[in-house]
């Protein structure tokens, strides 16, 4: 669009100089044409900042035409796999995953998520912790390794079946708050509203469990939006329940609310959580460093400060940084 105006504008104006001078326009004509030519130019660049985003949809609909034809290639399988909805012991053996554009996000990850358990993964921005989150839920398939829930080996498809995955913002459709919390079968909504301490929420609401919420609806805050996330993965029969930086926005008494029904669903679900809140960590029964997609340190969270190494040095920094003040 830019150099196209341009070359337009400029063989406009030499069009129009020429007929100046050789009497054919009047100097107020040639003038208001020279006008209404940089009006035109005005709107076509102004669509010229169109070029970007449109690049950016067409980028994004050949990935997602390139992941379409990989699935028919590999004859993938329906994703509707029965769930078992207990709590499933989970093993990744050398587990490698490259980006199609080459860039290498996991090497020779080795990892025993034992049934029932809390496990979190923490390490530095890039260190692979959203891959790997995304490879046990099944959104993508390790280019290497193996990976077997209770000694069976497991292909996305089976993951993606046995998993529910809590994201760092709920995001709530139009609709009541029920349906956007049952998605499948009839859970038991007032078990569920207690794990995920969603009680408080549906008291402040209308209509409870009917109250309309998103857009249209009742407002809900990022934690109260939080706990409907929770609610929501508690309410798929799953035995893997995986969590990406959920609690990194919320404040101190929400995130404990989170934390204390993370507590109470140890046992009855596998639970992996990717964070950086020492409440969180605190919790876990186990920590995995991640650093440059590899597996640097492993263990309870006692152990790894005694060590004093990667994660003792990362615990320091994120304790320090709870007494920071604007």
């Amino acid at each position: 669009f830019t150099v196209t105006g341009q070359a337009v504008l400029l063989a406009f104006g030499f069009t129009t100089g020429a007929l100046y001078l050789g009497g054919d326009l009047s100097g107020v004509t040639a003038a208001a044409m020279v006008v209404v030519l940089l009006r035109v130019v005005e709107t076509t660049g102004s669509l010229s900042l169109l070029a970007t985003p449109i690049a950016g949809v067409e980028r994004l609909l050949r990935e997602l035409r390139e992941l379409v034809e990989e699935d028919a290639v590999r004859g993938a399988p329906p994703r509707a796999v029965a769930s078992s909805g207990a709590a499933d012991a989970v093993r990744l053996r050398a587990i490698g995953y490259t980006y199609p554009d080459g860039t290498r996000a996991l090497t020779d990850v080795d990892l025993d998520l034992r049934a029932g358990e809390i496990t979190v993964l923490v390490g530095g921005s890039g260190s692979g912790k959203s891959t790997l989150l995304d490879v046990l839920a099944g959104l993508r398939e390790p280019t290497e390794g193996a990976i077997t829930v209770d000694g069976v080996p497991a292909a996305a498809a089976r993951r993606l079946a046995d998993a529910s995955v809590v994201f760092q913002t709920t995001s709530l459709r139009p609709g009541t708050l029920r349906d956007n919390v049952v998605t499948v079968g009839d859970p038991a909504l007032a078990e569920i509203a207690d794990l995920a301490r969603l009680d408080p929420v549906l008291d402040a609401l209308p209509a409870g469990w009917d109250s309309r919420v998103g857009e249209g609806g009742n407002p809900l805050s990022g934690g109260e939006r939080q706990r409907v996330g929770l609610a929501r993965a508690l309410a798929k029969p799953a035995s893997l329940l995986l969590m990406d930086e959920v609690t990194s926005s919320l404040d101190v008494v929400t995130e404990r609310a989170v934390v204390e029904s993370l507590r109470r669903v140890r046992g009855s679900r596998t639970v992996v959580a990717v964070t950086h809140r020492p409440a969180l960590v605190a919790l876990a029964d186990s920590v995995i460093v991640l650093d440059d997609g590899r597996v640097v340190e492993a263990g309870p969270v006692e152990e790894l400060l005694a060590r004093d190494g990667a994660f003792a040095g990362l615990w320091r920094r994120w304790r320090e940084s709870e007494g920071w003040q604007v």
